[in-house]
């Protein structure tokens, strides 16, 4: 059962003749929203309306590509762009083009405020070529889709995150990788700073993972955490060893 939210609709706003501002709270911390932006198995909960959405493509980087596919009751819709401009839990700035007006490029930036009390402020701004196609894009129905879209988000960031303490023992093991699962469903991982799905640590070292749960999952929530975590070892001479792990939640 999906987690019940207070849904609130963006504020939208026209600064000038070419532009599209648009803000919304999130109640989640900033790197948890960040995430859900970058984190392809997470955006492609929310970012389609809750629609089924095809992540083709997602390069989080300067000049990186990204391509979604929304497959919806009207049809299956193609967006595509570039990312002009990735500073982590800050700011993106990315091109955007849909296959319906091949032609017809926005510049679309997202900033990422940290409001101090476990909120986050999302202010995004839409620039188009000329006013014509900014208002073209208020006059196609685009605030109930981005409010879609913000409601699938609110539902995600409510299922929340655990975090546990790991740490490894085990006779000339020099470190390790470890991934979240449950079962054969692959848990997103972050550590520290949210930006590692994987990371290797050495033996004795200690450190907090975040495991961030898909949108109607129990996985990290009473799920032991034999199941939760696997275990990958090497020694120098990239032999396997036998580590014990422990973990418990923070």
């Amino acid at each position: 059962m999906s987690p019940s939210v207070e849904h609130v609709d963006a504020t939208i706003s026209t600064p000038t003749d070419r532009e599209i501002r648009i803000e919304r709270v999130f109640d989640a911390p900033v790197e948890r929203v960040w995430q859900a932006f970058t984190d392809p198995e997470l955006l492609a909960q929310w970012w389609g309306r809750g629609n089924k959405l095809v992540i083709e493509r997602m390069e989080v980087e300067r000049g990186g590509h990204w391509r979604f596919v929304e497959h919806g009751s009207d049809g299956v819709h193609g967006f595509e762009g570039r990312y002009r401009e990735v500073t982590p839990r800050e700011r993106l700035v990315q091109t955007f083009e849909w296959d319906g007006m091949p032609g017809y490029v926005i510049i679309e930036s997202a900033t990422f405020t940290d409001l101090g009390d476990g909120r986050t402020k999302l202010t995004t701004r839409s620039l188009f070529y000329n006013q014509d196609e900014r208002d073209g894009m208020l006059q196609s129905g685009m605030e109930g889709g981005m409010n879609e879209s913000f409601e699938a988000l609110d539902r995600l960031l409510a299922c929340g995150s655990d975090r546990f303490k790991v740490k490894a023992t085990g006779a000339n093991a020099t470190g390790f990788t470890f991934k979240c699962f449950k079962g054969t469903t692959n848990i997103t991982t972050a550590v520290n700073n949210g930006t590692f799905l994987t990371a290797k640590l050495a033996v004795g070292a200690q450190a907090t993972i975040k495991c961030t749960v898909k949108v109607g999952s129990t996985a990290a929530h009473g799920a032991s955490l034999t199941r939760l975590m696997t275990l990958t070892s090497n020694n120098d001479a990239g032999a396997k060893d036998a580590v014990k792990l422990t973990a418990s939640r923070t």
